[in-house]
């Protein structure tokens, strides 16, 4: 049925995709294997087309991020105050919800979603004016900003509105932004969840 649901055409690019994510399932259940991955990789070609997505803007991105990151941050001194928020962070599809679920189950720890109050904020203090959240100006001129009272700022903005002391801002993306965040709540705790690109990307 999905071989000739395919086959019928007419298809737009997102619900191609889906059809492929689903025979792929099923030639994956059947041992098809590279059947399967050509599946995905047909379906995700033809989607990534509409996307109009560069890999060299990530690049100069990542470079930026090294550039102002050269080493890695030393960890809060011995008893230092905890700040709330928890962080989960990962490439989309790695099992940070997963995780967040895991941590929110505590009774002292609320969840606040995916988030994007942080980069907002650090956009707004740095005063780029380009309409990206994160371009290479933001990422150079943040360090000028006051990230602390950023910090402050997303607490404030963020905290769900519970008696929990902490909460899990489970946001992915997040992870670019963790030298700021551990710039700005030197006290938060980060975790960053990794899985196997192929189970990442597909």
């Amino acid at each position: 049925r999905l071989e000739a649901l395919l086959a019928g055409g007419g298809l737009d690019p997102d619900a191609e995709l889906h059809l492929r994510h689903a025979l792929a399932k099923e030639l994956e259940d059947l041992g098809r294997h590279a059947e399967s991955f050509a599946h995905l990789a047909a379906g995700k070609a033809r989607r990534r087309a509409t996307l109009g997505y560069a890999f060299e803007r990530d690049r100069e991105l990542f470079d930026a991020l090294a550039r102002l990151f050269p080493e890695p941050i030393a960890p809060p001194a011995a008893g230092a105050a905890v700040d709330a928020p928890i962080f989960v962070v990962g490439m989309p599809r790695t099992g940070t919800t997963l995780v967040e679920r895991i941590l929110a189950s505590h009774s002292q720890v609320a969840s606040a979603g995916e988030s994007q109050n942080f980069g907002v904020l650090l956009k707004r203090a740095a005063g780029t004016p380009s309409p990206r959240v994160l371009d290479v100006e933001t990422i150079e001129r943040s360090m000028s900003v006051d990230l602390p009272g950023v910090g402050r700022a997303y607490v404030e903005r963020t905290r769900p509105g519970s008696d929990q002391p902490r909460f899990v801002d489970k946001m992915p993306l997040n992870f670019l932004y963790l030298g700021h965040l551990a710039r700005a709540l030197p006290g938060a705790r980060m975790v960053v969840v990794r899985r196997d690109p192929l189970d990442t990307c597909l």
